[in-house]
């Protein structure tokens, strides 16, 4: 009873609540596309990548340069910076953790960096570019 009262005081003609499922839909469809969210899922691996390095080896240097590399990589998920930068830092990344795996020879940890690096700029570049970008400021 008292949550139909409610529902008919707050959508009393349905305007906000289609209104709320529009901006709702616009806001998921602009930031989760299958692009944004592959990058996504790139930012949490190589955050937690750089934080097992810490963790296992006491590397300070593994979780500097995986948040130093992951923060533009989060500011053009949030379409702050430009597509462009991402694909510039994946293949900057692919080169370096390609060539550490050369050097090394070991598949942990920079190996499987290498291959996760490797999908995630192919898919980047197979799925193309949308130059539209979302200002930090009003």
């Amino acid at each position: 009873m008292i949550k139909t009262k409610l529902s008919i005081l707050l959508f009393a003609d349905g305007e906000f609540l289609n209104d709320f499922l529009k901006l709702l839909h616009d806001m998921l469809s602009v930031f989760l596309t299958l692009k944004v969210t592959i990058l996504w899922i790139y930012i949490i691996l190589l955050i937690s990548g750089g934080l097992m390095g810490y963790l296992k080896a006491k590397s300070k240097a593994s979780i500097i340069a995986s948040t130093i590399s992951a923060i533009p990589l989060i500011l053009v998920g949030l379409k702050v910076l430009p597509s462009t930068l991402a694909s510039i830092l994946l293949g900057v990344l692919l080169i370096l953790f390609g060539s550490k795996y050369i050097r090394s020879g070991k598949l942990m940890p920079s190996g499987i960096m290498c291959i996760i690096t490797l999908v995630t700029f192919s898919f980047w570049l197979i799925l193309g570019d949308n130059p539209q970008l979302n200002s930090p400021f009003p």
